[in-house]
């Protein structure tokens, strides 16, 4: 599940380009019988590089942000609580990453947005990663 929301003011102080913009995003992982239980929260800079508005945009995206959960269990070593640690981090973990989406207006403000982004989870000396594509319904400007 993706909850996420980007501006671009259009505007802003020191002359900085009109094409920058900021967001925030929470993405919640579906673990085994548990939605949602863990997942990242992150802050976001995305430079719109293209855009025909109101029709179609193209932004990129910087991401920086920290993931959440419970701990995982040590104690259980069977084979299902390996499989459900697999997909879990642990909280506190730093993530960075980066990202595309393309934003194509359907109707007045309603658009359908493709996006896909690639997050790395840095957990002591491993370097995790995760691709996550997505289409999503977007209110734009």
């Amino acid at each position: 599940m993706l909850v996420q929301a980007d501006i671009f003011p259009g505007r802003w102080p020191l002359g900085l380009s009109r094409r920058l913009g900021l967001g925030v995003r929470w993405r919640g992982f579906a673990g085994l019988g548990r939605p949602c239980e863990s997942g990242l929260v992150a802050a976001s800079v995305a430079y719109e590089g293209g855009a025909t508005r109101p029709h179609i945009a193209l932004a990129l995206h910087g991401i920086v942000g920290v993931t959440y959960g419970p701990e995982p269990a040590d104690e259980d070593e069977s084979e299902d609580g390996a499989q459900a640690r697999a997909g879990s981090y642990r909280p506190g973990l730093p993530v960075v990453g980066a990202g595309v989406r393309t934003q194509l207006a359907v109707w007045g403000p309603l658009a359908v947005a493709l996006h896909g982004d690639i997050f790395f989870v840095i957990d002591g000396v491993r370097l995790r990663a995760a691709v996550l594509p997505g289409l999503s319904v977007a209110l734009a400007r």
